[in-house]
Parts: C-alpha cells; sequence; structure tokens
C-alpha cells in the first residue's frame, strides 16, 4: 500500500482476502500501516461455511436476482489460520466464526497491532 509505517487506527477489508494475490504479504502491509495499539477487521465469506448457511445466503442472493456464491474461490478459516502463521502475526489475529445461522457464512479476523 502506498500509505506510510503506522499511518491507520483502524483498516477494515471486506470481502476482499480471496482476491488477494499473496494473503500472508498483505496481512503484514497490512499490519505495517497499522499504529500501535491499531486494529485491522478483516472479513470474508469461508469456503468452508455450513451447508444451511450457504443454501440460506444464495436463496437471499436469488431472491434479490443474484447468481450464487461461489465458494470455491474463497478460503477456509484453516487456510487463514495459516497465512496469518505464515505472515509471523498469529500471536496477533483472533478468529471470530458463528457455528450457525447466516452468520455462520463469514469468517472475521482481527489483527491488533500492540507493538509500540
Amino acid at each position: 500500500m502506498d500509505l506510510p509505517d503506522a499511518f491507520a487506527d483502524v483498516v477494515t477489508s471486506r470481502s476482499t482476502v480471496h482476491h488477494w494475490s499473496d494473503p500472508a504479504r498483505a496481512l503484514r502491509e497490512i499490519d505495517r500501516v497499522l499504529k500501535p495499539g491499531g486494529v485491522a477487521i478483516i472479513t470474508d465469506v469461508r469456503r468452508d461455511a455450513p451447508p444451511d448457511a450457504v443454501a440460506a445466503f444464495n436463496r437471499l442472493r436469488a431472491d434479490a436476482g443474484l447468481p450464487p456464491s461461489v465458494l470455491e474461490e474463497k478460503y477456509s478459516v484453516t487456510e487463514l489460520e495459516a497465512f496469518c502463521r505464515d505472515a509471523g502475526l498469529a500471536d496477533r489475529c483472533r478468529f471470530h466464526v458463528a457455528e450457525d445461522g447466516l452468520a455462520a457464512l463469514g469468517v472475521t479476523i482481527v489483527l491488533s497491532h500492540d507493538r509500540g
């Protein structure tokens, strides 16, 4: 990113991780631009979502005239955890994954930049 170090208090990313060419590198870059005490909130749909959540989501998409979500292009929670490890950030990445309902469709990574 064309931003200086320790630039942002908060970084958000919504449904973009599956577009990143190098997720571990992108996570390091997000960490780089966070100020000490800053936080990044990263959400995406997950490939390993429960089938009932996927079906409910795709029914809503169909009702809105949209095609079904393509889960094959998404990452599983295990893969996302590996990206955090590969980035050297596993100790500061917290994962939030719902077990049921529509919220189970996605995953949220909260990356805390607690180094001063």
